[in-house]
């Protein structure tokens, strides 16, 4: 009487935990495509730390900036992200040896509102200029939490 045996469900109980699994793996891959949406795309992270570059950078004779490789950065204790790393090339004219130089750069960016396309809504938290760590100008750039 109090010792009741386990029900056993069979073939129609592994089937049921396995679509259960699949409806749960398809509610997660919906779910996380959703907040992607919202994200910006790879060619705006490009024209943001770009337009941020030339501005710090005004001093150096820049002919073009490239981008090499974007890395996100997921918002604390959130599956949201708000920081992106930008690699890039800067390119910077011709001296008198006749060669352009090249100068590697790592631009942090921090979306602090949900308007991609207002400059204002973006931060540079920190730029590296080469071997160096660029003191920003004009922008100091937002607490890292």
């Amino acid at each position: 009487m109090f010792g009741r045996t386990p029900r056993s469900y069979g073939p129609r109980g592994c089937l049921l935990t396995l679509v259960l699994i699949g409806v749960l793996v398809l509610f997660f891959e919906v779910f996380y495509d959703m907040l992607d949406r919202n994200a910006p795309s790879a060619d705006q992270l490009q024209t943001v730390a770009n337009d941020f570059v030339r501005r710090q950078l005004i001093d150096q004779p820049i002919t073009a900036l490239t981008v090499v490789a974007i890395h996100s950065r997921k918002k604390r204790f959130s599956i949201s992200t708000d920081r992106w790393a930008v690699e890039g090339e800067v390119l910077l004219r011709a001296t008198g040896s006749g060669d352009a130089v090249r100068r590697p750069y790592v631009a942090v960016l921090h979306r602090v509102c949900d308007d991609l396309s207002d400059p204002r809504c973006w931060v540079l938290e920190q730029l590296t200029y080469g071997d160096e760590i660029i003191r920003l100008r004009d922008a100091p750039g937002s607490v890292i939490n």
